[in-house]
C-alpha cells in the first residue's frame, strides 16, 4: 500500500520567489510535486495550461465554485484563484509530497480542511527588495505594483500562523532550509 503524501502549503507575497523556491528544491532532488491550481488571470508568454495553472474563464471557474469542486478560492488582483478538490486528493493518496502555493487566505481554508497541512510562509529581505522584483517581472502596471505592495505588507502581518517561515534573500540558502525542514517531516 503507498504511503500518503504530505501536503506542504506555501505563501508569500507576489514576487517574493516562491515559484521559483519550489522549482530549486524539485530540481535538488527534494521529492515533491506541485498542484498545479486554477485561475482566470489571463496566461503569461512563457505559461502553459495544465503545468503551470489550469486557465479557466470567469464562467467555468464560477461554475467550479457552484458544484463545489474547488477546496479553496479567492478573488485576487481581479482575478479568481483556487485549487482544485481532485488535484489535491489524487497527489496524496498516490503518496506524493505535495505543495500548494497559494495566497494567505487560501492557505487558511485548506487548513481548515486539512489540519496537518505543513504550512511555509516566504518572506522577502525587505519590501523595498520585493518592489525591485515585481519591477524586474515587467508584468506589473503602476496600478498593480501598488495594489501587489498593499497586499504584501497585509500578507506579511499573518507569517506568525505559519509551521515554518523562511526569507528569501539568498535563493540557495533559502532552498537548503526548505528541502531541510520537508525532508524531515
Amino acid at each position: 500500500m503507498t504511503k500518503k503524501g504530505h501536503l506542504i502549503i506555501m505563501s508569500g507575497p507576489s514576487g517574493v520567489g516562491k515559484d521559483t523556491m519550489f522549482r530549486h528544491l524539485s530540481q535538488n532532488g527534494c521529492a515533491v510535486k506541485r498542484a498545479i491550481t486554477a485561475t482566470t488571470r489571463p496566461k503569461r508568454h512563457y505559461e502553459c495550461d495544465g503545468v503551470d495553472y489550469y486557465f479557466k474563464s470567469k464562467e467555468e471557474f464560477e461554475r467550479l465554485i457552484s458544484e463545489g469542486d474547488l477546496l479553496e478560492h479567492n478573488f485576487y488582483n481581479e482575478n479568481y484563484y483556487g485549487t482544485l478538490r481532485s488535484v489535491v486528493q489524487q497527489a496524496l493518496d498516490e503518496g506524493y509530497n505535495l505543495v500548494l502555493i497559494i495566497d494567505i487566505n487560501g492557505a487558511a481554508a485548506i487548513k481548515e480542511k486539512f489540519p496537518e497541512a505543513f504550512m511555509v510562509f516566504v518572506k522577502p529581505p525587505s519590501i523595498e527588495k520585493l518592489v525591485q522584483r515585481l519591477i524586474a517581472r515587467g508584468t506589473e502596471t503602476s496600478e498593480s505594483l501598488q495594489r501587489r505592495i498593499a497586499q504584501a505588507e497585509i500578507e506579511m502581518l499573518e507569517m506568525n500562523k505559519y509551521d515554518f517561515v523562511v526569507e528569501n534573500d539568498d535563493l540557495d540558502i533559502a532552498v537548503a532550509k526548505l528541502k531541510e525542514k520537508i525532508e524531515s517531516l
